[in-house]
């Protein structure tokens, strides 16, 4: 946050400077305001758009919860973009979860082309004109691929990955009414392409404001978060842990278990892109 990749800010010079690759916060010293056994929260203001980031990190039994909070702080209308990102080790043969509402994805970039182009529209989880290609499928690390892809909006606030060797998993549950996609980075082996060591071998799950990689994509497309003067915009995201020894059918209905639903009811399409070009005010209320 403010942005995923790197982005120069066309068209943003009234909001801030150029931002970096993966946004401000990640390469910040945090200020603890307050910890316990169980509870910690912090805060850190970025340098290329005039916000602050509050995390409450909560941990319960087989939970992690993480309540966020993004303030603007600025005397005018300051925009964002938002993807969790955790990198989630896998095994070849693990596998990913998504609602039954998702059957298909949008590309947005495949090592090689192995995939397709940007924005091409592929069938989740079966690709049948690609030797029957399972996205949901962990490759081995020896096939050295790298994709990128992003869901339609969501209506199910949930997805996850399965352990399949020990027949467990961890689920990712958020309000799909502030984060209503999620983006799928599927690394085995194929990042960096410069030849550089060690590569990469990770999924990342990635529940975010606007299935675009650049702060500056998302505003073209009309789907980046506004934030008035002074308001904020509060989510949460929680990581939980599931019992061991459970079918991946067992394990997709524990992710499903307490997550949060939401209409589809929006001014931009089920991409993210907007009928109008024009965004408006990001949520201010706590999920």
């Amino acid at each position: 946050m403010p942005s995923v990749g790197a982005c120069t800010g066309d068209g943003e010079s009234a909001e801030g400077a150029p931002i970096p690759d993966h946004g401000d916060f990640w390469q910040l010293d945090w200020t603890v305001d307050g910890s316990n056994e169980t509870a910690l929260s912090l805060n850190a203001t970025g340098f290329s758009r005039p916000l602050r980031l509050r995390k409450r990190i909560l941990l319960h039994n087989n939970s992690l919860r993480m309540d966020y909070s993004v303030e603007n702080l600025s005397d005018r209308p300051t925009s964002f973009l938002y993807a969790c990102h955790p990198l989630l080790t896998v095994a070849p043969g693990d596998r990913i979860a998504l609602p039954e509402e998702v059957t298909s994805l949008r590309l947005h970039s495949s090592r090689g082309d192995r995939l397709g182009t940007h924005e091409t529209i592929l069938p989740w989880p079966i690709i049948p004109n690609l030797s029957h290609c399972d996205l949901s499928l962990a490759l081995d690390e020896s096939e050295h691929t790298a994709d990128m892809l992003y869901t339609k909006r969501l209506t199910e606030g949930w997805c996850g990955l399965y352990r399949s060797a020990a027949r467990q998993g961890v689920a990712l549950r958020f309000n799909p009414g502030l984060l209503p996609y999620v983006g799928l980075w599927l690394c085995y082996g194929g990042w960096p392409e410069d030849g550089l060591e060690p590569r990469q071998y990770a999924v990342a799950l990635e529940p975010t404001t606007a299935p675009y990689g650049t702060l500056t994509a998302a505003k073209q497309a009309g789907a980046a978060v506004q934030l008035a003067v002074g308001a904020s915009f509060h989510f949460t995201i929680e990581f939980a842990v599931s019992a061991p020894d459970i079918s991946l059918e067992a394990f997709r209905s524990f992710c499903g278990d307490g997550s949060q639903k939401h209409s589809k009811e929006d001014s931009n399409d089920q991409w993210g892109r907007a009928s109008s070009v024009s965004t408006s005010n990001g949520p201010s209320s706590k999920t």
